[in-house]
């Protein structure tokens, strides 16, 4: 047992409390627990893990600018999210299904990148002087081949908007939050699901003796 509060609910019988995480507390599983006054007993999971663990909580993502261009021209793809030291592979796809040959940097299109600790990159792709119109897709892959996120642009005549157009960015906005704390950081545990009976509750969180460190 690490910590046992008393707290009041309201007429519904529901409450909401924090609880800070100790600065010793081990990573691992753990149980937090509500009694009522008549004993009952109801609880619910809790993750502590090292807070340094993930720094990148956004989810992998990419996105390519401008979302038209022009023959022999750039295309800039930025990526966030990614693992520091993930290793991933860029390829471009025209609609044909084939892939193009392509500078990326000082990199030829295909060739595996790691990631910084930065949890992102940036690049430039130089597209060849002789591409052919139309719709390209950018994949970035892991090691084993699967897409982790893709980006779409546009080759155009010379007529055609040549790229001042972002459309086509396929940003995702994700919360990656969740009940993992340590230290000082406090925890808002809404245990609104935990219905009891009105009056007061003990609210006691359990370690299951499970560390989660390697």
């Amino acid at each position: 047992m690490i910590e046992t509060i008393e707290v009041m609910t309201d007429d519904e019988g529901k409450f909401t409390t924090n609880m800070t995480v100790p600065e010793d507390a081990e990573e691992g599983d753990y149980k937090v627990a509500t009694v009522d006054p008549k004993g009952v007993e109801q609880t619910r999971d809790l993750r502590v893990t090292d807070k340094d663990a993930n720094t990148c909580a956004a989810e992998e993502s990419i996105t390519v600018t401008p979302s038209k261009v022009k023959a022999g021209e750039t295309v800039t793809v930025k990526g966030q999210g990614f693992a520091e030291g993930q290793v991933v592979e860029i390829t471009v796809t025209g609609e044909d299904g084939k892939q193009v040959e392509v500078s990326i940097g000082d990199a030829a299109a295909g060739q595996l990148i790691t990631i910084d600790e930065s949890c992102g990159f940036e690049f430039k792709i130089q597209l060849p002087e002789d591409i052919k119109e139309g719709p390209y897709t950018v994949d970035v892959n892991d090691e084993d081949g699967k897409t982790i996120d893709s980006g779409e642009f546009e080759v155009v005549g010379s007529n055609d908007n040549n790229g001042t157009d972002n459309d086509g960015d396929n940003d995702s906005d994700n919360d990656n939050d969740g009940l993992a704390n340590t230290g000082a950081e406090v925890i808002g545990y809404s245990v609104l699901g935990l219905l009891v009976a009105a009056g007061g509750v003990a609210l006691t969180v359990m370690a299951r003796r499970r560390s989660q460190r390697g």
